[in-house]
């Protein structure tokens, strides 16, 4: 009995050799993309990753997920027969993120390979520069005067800076262009009180045509000095004894 399984064995093992291999397999012409640096208008990248089923049998995508909730992964279907041809289009939206920018998406099939990893990068310029993004006073330490933003458009912007909104009651703020460089703002903020408390306001860029392009936040803080070794009673302490 088991020489007989033993050659029935043998006998499919050699057929399978023998017989042509159905298998799939995806093949992606370049799993890297790299966007480089985008435009300050621009508010999104689309990815596009070519690929073709260069097995004998069908294949499926299972699924195409990215690391971001900002990159959509999209496919105009998840069958592929042998030869075919497919795109995987990824678009990622910016939001307020700048700086380089690298974002991956998983994709699962039920051929060969299983899973493949996917990546795109870019560079997002910043069209507004902040520093520094929040002043303190600290009160009983130092003078309630006034204090400064320093505020920057990227290069190539081309437009202005222009405070935003309703602006804290409690503090006086003022913007003013640099003389010297049409890119270069500073914004002065003198609180009316000395009494601890927080305040922010909006300073964005507007275009030519006067369109918001950009904006952030600036933080001003008052709050009380620390101090140490400093009596309750307000009395000196008592020399030690002799």
């Amino acid at each position: 009995m088991f020489t007989k399984n033993l050659m029935k064995l043998q006998a499919l093992m050699a057929w399978l050799l023998m017989a042509p291999g159905l298998w799939a397999a995806l093949e992606f012409e370049t799993t890297s993309v790299n966007g480089g640096t985008v435009g300050h208008e621009q508010k999104q990248f689309v990815a596009k990753f070519p690929f073709k089923n260069t097995g004998d049998s069908t294949i499926k995508i299972l699924s195409a997920n990215s690391s971001c909730g900002c990159t959509v992964p999209a496919l105009s279907k998840d069958v592929y027969a042998p030869g075919e041809s497919g795109e995987i289009m990824a678009t990622f939206d910016f939001g307020a993120r700048t700086g380089r920018q690298q974002k991956s998406i998983a994709v699962v099939t039920d051929g060969e390979p299983q899973r493949i990893t996917l990546r795109l990068s870019v560079t997002i310029p910043e069209i507004l520069s902040i520093q520094p993004r929040v002043v303190f006073w600290n009160v009983g330490a130092e003078e309630i005067g006034p204090k400064e933003f320093q505020i920057t458009l990227g290069e190539g912007v081309e437009g202005e800076v222009k405070l935003v909104g309703d602006l804290p009651e409690d503090f006086d703020i003022s913007l003013t262009p640099a003389a010297s460089d049409a890119a270069d703002y500073t914004v002065t903020v003198l609180p009316k009180t000395s009494q601890p408390g927080r305040a922010k306001f909006k300073v964005g860029a507007f275009d030519a045509e006067g369109n918001l392009i950009a904006d952030s936040y600036c933080f001003a803080i008052i709050r009380v000095a620390r101090t140490s070794n400093i009596s309750t009673s307000g009395n000196s302490p008592a020399p030690p004894a002799p």
